[in-house]
């Protein structure tokens, strides 16, 4: 499991990438995503600052940074 900030838990299996929410192109998706009820927002009210892609095609936001992410996702669990 990884953890996304704010003991908000997502499955390492189902991620297929973690950006960085940098980017008019980015931002476009993330306010797409949410209208279309595929963004889960674990960021608590913070700001987003990555995004995780799902091999679901649902994205979740969170209020971690994507190198902080990218480290504990190649931890081991």
């Amino acid at each position: 499991m990884l953890h996304v900030g704010h003991q908000n838990y997502i499955s390492k299996d189902k991620i297929t990438a973690i950006v960085v929410n940098k980017g008019t192109a980015i931002e476009g998706k993330l306010r797409k995503m949410r209208a279309e009820g595929k963004c889960v927002d674990c960021t608590q009210g913070k700001r987003t600052r990555s995004i995780i892609f799902l091999n679901d095609g649902t994205i979740v936001a969170s209020s971690l940074e994507s190198m902080s992410l990218v480290r504990r996702f190649l931890e081991r669990d």
